[in-house]
């Protein structure tokens, strides 16, 4: 989810990684969609909660190729997660400090300040907020994906280096079972956001699991498929802005999340990136993990102030004041990506490193 846009550095094809870039950047538009609807319209991206699956395959992915040289050379788990909290937890304590500042601003009245503090010190520790009523991390509820991130790279430095592609396709075929029970008891794979939903977690070690087994696939050399870039972008899209009807959720999203992102993601990492949309897709890398971590609290100011210039919420206007929104979003995330992000995560990598030792005998750029 929070991955440096493209890894190009990494790769000896980065045509390939461009259009991961331009995947990540699609989901994350399409989650601030399925977010932003209630002003674009409600049937805007009705299944947009879906590229959250497809950002934990891809995360599996792009990390079982950065790292898993160094994991199975011996790299310490700590050093693991101190680069993963190096590149994650800037934008994420942006996106908390907004999240504040809209309940301190707007809705200072709404919560008590025994909750407000408790809800901040929790969110600076990246830990979910089990006693509140309104979400899992109420001061930007999109953060519970980031904190079920972290455990699938723990488990991923803990148990699954050095491992066989039947020990991973063994992990992929558990995690799936446990997954399809819990959208069979749910009625839904839409879960983590609220309180106690922790059967979430089949949701995010199924994706992540098979992204790196997948990734195994790409690495055999045995997919090539040059021109797909554009029509991975659109089968990753198309369904996230299906309008189904509830009985037929669960098959639905079994499918997509089983079948259609495993074919989205081998195209995006086998296919060239056209020529022409290259900068567009190296942009939509740059800015996908800010416009996704940001994107609600950023609505949730710009819904609050217009409501209070202009006296009417802002899903009671027309859909362009929402667009303006998402345009305003989307521009927000790339200087926060440049300006802000980029040299936090340097210095904050620079701090957590130098108390860690070398990795073994591995190159330390990633």
């Amino acid at each position: 989810m929070g991955e440096q846009p493209a890894v190009r550095s990494l790769v000896e094809k980065p045509h390939a990684f461009l259009t991961l870039d331009a995947l990540r950047g699609v989901a994350a538009i399409a989650v601030m969609a399925f977010h932003y609807r209630r002003g674009l319209g409600r049937n805007s991206f009705p299944e947009g909660y879906l590229a959250v699956d497809f950002f934990f395959m891809l995360s599996g992915f792009v990390l079982a190729y950065a790292y898993q040289p160094k994991l199975d050379a011996g790299w310490p788990t700590v050093s693991f997660l101190k680069v993963r909290v190096a590149r994650l937890y800037p934008l994420y304590l942006l996106g908390l400090t907004l999240g504040l500042a809209h309940r301190i601003i707007f809705l200072h009245g709404a919560f008590s300040r025994r909750d407000t503090a408790i809800s901040l010190v929790l969110g600076l520790l990246v830990l979910p907020g089990i006693h509140i009523a309104d979400g899992m991390f109420p001061l930007n509820s999109p953060a519970w994906s980031l904190f079920f991130e972290y455990i699938a790279n723990l488990l991923h430095a803990v148990f699954m280096r050095r491992r066989s592609q039947l020990f991973l396709g063994l992990v992929v075929l558990v995690s799936a079972v446990v997954l399809l029970s819990v959208i069979v008891h749910t009625g839904s794979i839409d879960t983590g956001a609220k309180r106690r939903e922790y059967l979430s977690l089949p949701r995010i070690i199924f994706p992540y699991a098979l992204g790196m087994l997948l990734f195994r696939v790409w690495k055999s050399g045995r997919l090539r498929i040059p021109n797909a870039s554009l029509v991975a972008c659109a089968l990753l899209i198309a369904p996230m802005a299906v309008l189904l009807q509830p009985q037929h959720h669960a098959v639905f999203e079994l499918g997509v999340t089983m079948i259609l992102f495993p074919i989205v993601l081998l195209l995006g990492a086998a296919s060239h990136a056209p020529r022409q949309f290259a900068q567009a897709f190296r942009l939509l890398g740059e800015a996908s993990y800010a416009i996704y971590i940001l994107h609600l609290p950023v609505y949730q100011l710009y819904g609050a102030l217009w409501e209070r210039l202009r006296g009417r919420p802002l899903e009671y206007n027309a859909p362009w004041a929402t667009l303006a929104c998402m345009v305003f979003t989307i521009a927000f995330a790339l200087l926060a990506d440049r300006l802000y992000d980029r040299k936090c995560r340097a210095v904050l990598r620079s701090w957590l490193m130098e108390r860690q030792p070398a990795p073994l005998n591995v190159a330390s750029q990633v």
